[in-house]
């Protein structure tokens, strides 16, 4: 069969294609990992968006969708049991029998006695069903299915020897999604090539500020090429923060750039370190002054959990400052030793990830970035490996 192309960044329509797909290939061998395949998700990613659209499992999904093309052909051909059982993949009479009386209520037998067509439903109404229930709804939080991406500043020297090779060992891992540290070593059209070939999606990228300022315009076009929702500045120099004799300038600098990629259609971030919550002399921290500057239509949050930690402070509190301007965090762990910071696999430092991914979900955040900015004990690979395999035993 050719295989089908996956939107990763509209997981909606591609379970809709999925639905599709299956009723057109009832007669076949279908599994969920077969179909996850087909449409470049990982099997457990997949599972998840399909369960939530469609309130029933893939396996659920498939015997359903048979059990309603057997019904109909009972009606309308001269089949027996027997082989319509069989051609559609149920092993043995009895497990049809107890699967048909399960979904109808009514023997095959006498359903045929009674000749009343079934009811069945078309992918378009599911869909339907979906939005209707979660019309007062985030997408994300409604089911706690925030998608998981991957920092690649995490693989940054792999990436940089061999940006598809390691971009492919990214993906088998089961990161459907990436978050770029953009340079310009590479060109956005190879970028999107490679990712589209691995089925990944790039849903943003830092893109330093003295870059964005000196030309938004080819940063936002590049960016756009990629695929990115968002434009994340990483960090700003002493002179540009609160207090420094360039922060207006910063000021108006940010809230042009964030205009221009509103005019595009994306979303400008900022990304913290440690040193945006030392106290001003107004009590406040450096990084409320800067949101409190700049309005949330052009400049959003990208709170990074790791910095918020060593700046001695709790992620799970912080969130609700910055509520419905966090569409994304960096999910970070890691031990403090003194002021030492060594950053570590998700799951294996001092962050209570549970609770920092309830809360993540609580305030409206949309995507959850796994980024470990060094590994001293493990290879890179290794640690991300480490990361992403605690977040499936989570459930994520």
């Amino acid at each position: 069969m050719q295989a089908q192309g996956g939107d990763p960044l509209n997981p909606v329509e591609t379970i809709k294609k999925a639905m599709t797909y299956i009723n057109a290939h009832l007669s076949e061998t279908l599994s969920c990992n077969l179909i996850a395949k087909k449409f470049h998700y990982s099997e457990f990613h997949f599972h998840r968006l399909f369960q939530y659209v469609t309130n029933m499992s893939v396996t659920d999904y498939i015997r359903c969708k048979r059990l309603h093309a057997i019904a109909n052909k009972l009606l309308k051909t001269h089949e027996t049991v027997l082989n319509l059982c069989l051609a559609y993949g149920f092993n043995n009479q009895r497990t049809f029998h107890r699967a048909f009386k399960a979904q109808f209520g009514i023997t095959p037998t006498y359903f045929k006695l009674q000749n009343t067509p079934t009811k069945d439903e078309s992918p378009e109404y599911i869909l339907e069903k979906f939005h209707a229930r979660s019309a007062n709804e985030s997408w994300a939080a409604a089911q706690k299915l925030l998608p998981i991406a991957l920092q690649v500043y995490s693989v940054q020297k792999e990436a940089e020897h061999d940006f598809k090779g390691t971009m492919k060992k990214v993906k088998s891992m089961g990161y459907d999604y990436i978050e770029l540290c953009l340079n310009n070593d590479l060109s956005a059209d190879y970028i999107r090539e490679t990712l589209d070939s691995l089925y990944l999606g790039a849903v943003s990228a830092h893109v330093s500020f003295d870059e964005l300022n000196a030309n938004s315009t080819n940063t936002i076009n590049a960016c756009k090429t990629i695929g990115c929702k968002y434009i994340v500045i990483p960090y700003l120099a002493n002179e540009y923060r609160p207090q420094g004799p360039k922060y207006q300038y910063a000021l108006d600098s940010i809230r042009k750039i964030g205009s221009d990629c509103a005019n595009n259609g994306m979303i400008l971030l900022y990304h913290n370190h440690d040193y945006e919550f030392n106290l001003m002399p107004d009590g406040r921290y450096s990084l409320d002054h800067l949101y409190g500057d700049i309005p949330a239509e052009l400049l959003q949050a990208q709170l990074d959990t790791g910095w918020i930690k060593a700046a001695g402070l709790n992620p799970v509190d912080f969130f609700e400052r910055c509520k419905m301007r966090v569409p994304m965090i960096h999910l970070k762990d890691l031990h403090i030793q003194g002021k030492a910071v060594e950053f570590m696999p998700i799951g294996h430092g001092i962050q209570e990830i549970p609770a920092i991914l309830t809360a993540a979900v609580a305030c409206g955040v949309e995507w959850i970035v796994v980024e470990q900015d060094h590994s001293l004990a493990q290879p890179p690979l290794e640690a991300i490996q480490k990361s992403r395999d605690y977040l499936h035993g989570l459930g994520w």
